[in-house]
């Protein structure tokens, strides 16, 4: 969910979905809970219902266990709450196959408005985690663009346009789901814009006109003997521009350095992942969300 151009992050919205694939190819590992850390994934979208997932930190250990006891590690009786203005609103958690850890809290009485503040509350076990986000104004996509994968007439990029409110100082994240492949929307690899890496296209006196590539999943080149992140011939693809929050912005970025080192970051050391929620770590996020579709061109007759 990193917010930075040249992210390694390859998952959605949620990192701990890039967490379920490393995992997948695994038959067991040297887990270890860490009961003392909660670690959440909380996100809340303009026109969009409160999403939060909440686990155990589990470190490295000498103990083995297999891949399917993770899910112990997920949080399903925490009472999460989310005040709304003057209403404090309880989420009710349930089984979502599509998220990973695969339960979610949520409720439909919070809708979130750009320009709101919502402060998030976990009590659990004796803990309690509070956090405070505000959803951005969206900013429009101007277009959305696809390009060839040098070499490849198979495989595109897509390339996103929009426009920057000046003064540069915003971040935002690129999400995308192939509805035929997939469920939910995944953070695009390359998918974090920082205000501190920002290159506008054009400027005018009111807007910075920015270009951003996206690339989110993994396909292997032929005859390369690497991967690159592409769509295919005819996919359908759904993008997401998300503006976010300073603080939302530095956890993924530091999620992108653990994932650049090799690291799984549930199963390691937290205190080098920035967070914004208290009594615990992860993110609670705010994003004022556009939305786009592009369909791809098709595969060619001849072939």
């Amino acid at each position: 969910m990193t917010f930075f151009r040249k992210s390694p992050l390859e998952g959605l919205t949620a990192w701990l979905c890039v967490l379920g694939m490393l995992l997948a190819s695994c038959s067991s590992h040297p887990w270890e809970t860490q009961s003392s850390v909660i670690m959440v994934e909380g996100w809340i979208e303009s026109d969009g219902h409160p999403k939060v997932m909440l686990s155990e930190v589990i470190r490295l250990s000498e103990t083995m266990r297999p891949v399917d006891d993770l899910v112990d590690n997920l949080i399903r009786w925490a009472k999460v709450s989310v005040v709304d203005g003057p209403d404090t609103v309880v989420l009710t958690g349930s089984y979502n196959s599509n998220y990973f850890p695969p339960y979610i809290y949520s409720t439909p009485r919070v809708v979130g408005r750009p320009g709101n503040a919502y402060t998030l509350i976990v009590e659990y076990s004796g803990h309690r985690l509070t956090s405070t986000t505000t959803i951005p104004e969206p900013v429009p996509f101007d277009s959305l663009g696809y390009v060839p994968v040098e070499g490849i007439d198979s495989l595109y990029q897509l390339t996103a346009y929009y426009r920057d409110p000046l003064p540069v100082g915003d971040s935002y994240q690129f999400l995308a789901m192939v509805p035929n492949r997939e469920t939910r929307f995944y953070a695009c690899s390359y998918g974090l814009d920082m205000d501190v890496s920002k290159v506008p296209a054009r400027t005018d006196d009111a807007w910075n006109y920015m270009e951003h590539l996206m690339m989110p999943s993994w396909h292997r080149i032929p005859d390369m003997g690497e991967y690159q992140v592409a769509y295919r011939w005819g996919d359908t693809v759904d993008v997401k521009l998300a503006r976010i929050d300073e603080e939302s912005c530095a956890f993924w970025n530091s999620m992108g350095e653990l994932l650049l080192m090799g690291k799984i970051p549930i199963a390691t050391s937290s205190d080098n992942l920035e967070s914004n929620i208290e009594g615990g770590k992860g993110f609670w996020t705010g994003m004022g969300v556009s939305r786009r579709r592009i369909i791809l061109p098709p595969k060619p007759e001849s072939l």
